[in-house]
């Protein structure tokens, strides 16, 4: 019966709830927001990005930034540490031009490495000749998750099954 509660708790989250940022020490600890800019007008090549990540920051948080030029936290091409001091909001704007962004396909990381931090959203806005196009990012749900949302499921199906028999 838990199963089926927590499974329904974990299908009903709205699409924009705050996810706590992971304490780790590389990127491969990230929580992932990608930004898929392929189907957008105008399309890509674009010249430049611009992206801003809101985070959710009680006292005091020590935030490493990753960012690579695939999806999913693929292909690592810088990092940068950031601090925040009591805020909510706008927390870090982005400027792109890296070669392996200007497709249009790319992801941000987030991991906490002092302090406690919320992401709450991001944003991201593509810029070429024939003008520009934002989108919102997507976070990328941890394996735990996906884990607990199948065990969930499998004992839905279970349950349903043992019923019927």
């Amino acid at each position: 019966m838990s199963a089926i509660v927590v499974a329904g708790f974990v299908l009903t989250l709205p699409t924009n709830a705050a996810i706590q940022i992971p304490n780790g020490t590389s990127s491969a600890d990230d929580l992932i927001i990608n930004f898929d800019f392929s189907s957008q007008t105008p399309s890509q090549p674009y010249d430049s990005f611009v992206g801003q990540l809101n985070l959710d920051v009680p006292v005091f948080a020590e935030v490493v930034v990753d960012a690579f030029s695939e999806l999913n936290g693929s292909d690592l091409f810088g990092t940068s540490c950031c601090y925040f001091f009591n805020s909510l909001g706008p927390a870090f704007t982005v400027f792109g031009t890296h070669p392996g962004m200007l497709d249009g396909k790319f992801s941000f990381g987030l991991r906490m490495i002092v302090g406690d931090a919320v992401f709450v959203d991001a944003s991201a806005t593509a810029t070429n000749t024939e003008g520009s196009v934002s989108i919102e990012g997507s976070a990328v749900p941890e394996p735990a998750t996906l884990a607990l949302l199948s065990l969930g499921l499998a004992g839905i199906a279970f349950s349903l099954r043992r019923t019927r028999n």
